[in-house]
């Protein structure tokens, strides 16, 4: 907020990083420094269709922001203006006009910094695990995420979060936002994971939506070559991730379709899949109780380590065999589709190969 300087009435006419500046009652600038936090700032020219309009219906239809964001926006003093002067949310704005959002981010909130004494990430992790960024600009990043890489720190995963290497590239670069992610992969997923750099950005995308597309690799053979699974998951009593299709759960679906059947000494498909809800293991619990457990995964299949740390039985795959192969979107400000795809990893290449050569 403001700082009072005593002696006129002051008219805001920029807020920059970190610092302020007012006119006072006799047309004097005075400077005077904040500690703001970064934003986000959207300019918009209003045109004859819009003449008339108040400020608050441009910032929601225009711009696509929530109620909630707007009242955020409404405790900075330069978060709205119109041809560089402070509004109210229930001005009107004529054709001509220049309207600027400031979309501030909170000074608490649930992201990941980027201030390195809060991330911790040592060259060592950020050399283990290469970066393919697949997708960047001042709103959003997306990644193709290895397999056994957390998405966010967690008990046990602070420094290493892919998280946590997003902040590290970007402090690289000398570049200083937050990153949220949406829509997050577990741990022994691999595939393309979205994050967006703003809270504005988050928030839209929280509300349209993303298109997902995963390939997996499931157990034995399928009679229906596609099918919907609507059965809802809950936690099982006593465990902290572990969950199960219980009728007292939540609604989740899942649509599959078998890409290719492979037969031989142990039968598996790769299998295309999209998801209408996302719960937590969605796709694994839901193949699991279709009967067709994923290669790979210990936790809803019957699958035993080996002496090399794979799973036999399980195509040697050491992880769950689930991949985010596909995302689509529209881009929270241009309202540009974007669509982004990444190829199978290794591992499930290499069972799939294993099984063309038999």
């Amino acid at each position: 907020m403001l700082k009072v300087i005593p002696g006129g009435v002051k008219t805001v006419v920029k807020i920059g990083s970190g610092m302020s500046e007012i006119r006072n009652d006799s047309g004097e600038l005075q400077t005077i420094r904040e500690n703001l936090p970064s934003c986000r700032e959207i300019s918009l020219q209003i045109t004859a269709a819009d003449d008339g309009a108040r400020v608050d219906f441009i910032l929601k239809k225009r711009l696509g922001l929530s109620t909630r964001e707007i009242r955020h926006m409404k405790t900075f003093a330069d978060g709205m203006l119109v041809n560089g002067l402070p509004v109210f949310t229930s001005d009107v704005v004529r054709a001509g006009d220049l309207l600027i959002a400031r979309m501030y981010e909170a000074k608490k909130s649930r992201r990941v910094e980027t201030r390195r004494a809060e991330t911790r990430v040592s060259q060592e992790d950020a050399s283990d695990h290469d970066l393919q960024i697949l997708y960047e600009d001042e709103d959003l990043i997306c990644v193709n995420k290895p397999a056994g890489i957390v998405t966010h720190p967690s008990h046990g995963h602070h420094g290493d979060s892919l998280a946590e290497l997003l902040v590290s590239y970007l402090q690289e670069k000398g570049e200083s936002s937050p990153v949220r992610v949406v829509g997050r992969l577990d741990k022994e997923t691999s595939g393309l994971i979205l994050f967006a750099r703003n809270r504005a950005a988050a928030s839209i995308l929280s509300r349209t939506g993303i298109e997902k597309e995963y390939l997996a690799l499931a157990s034995g053979m399928f009679s229906d070559m596609s099918g919907t699974i609507d059965a809802p998951i809950g936690a099982v009593p006593g465990e902290l991730m572990r969950r199960q299709v219980t009728e007292t759960g939540q609604h989740a679906v899942t649509h599959y379709e078998v890409v290719r059947q492979y037969v031989g000494e142990q039968a598996f498909a790769l299998v295309r899949l999209w998801l209408e809800t996302g719960r937590t293991h969605q796709i694994r619990v839901h193949m699991a109780h279709l009967g067709h457990p994923l290669l790979g995964d210990t936790i809803y299949g019957s699958y035993e380590r080996d002496e090399m740390g794979k799973h036999s039985g399980s195509g040697k795959m050491c992880r769950a065999s689930l991949h985010a192969a596909r995302l689509a979107f529209l881009h929270p400000f241009s309202n540009e589709r974007i669509v982004l795809e990444a190829p199978l990893p290794e591992d499930m290449l290499e069972v799939l190969s294993r099984a063309d050569a038999s």
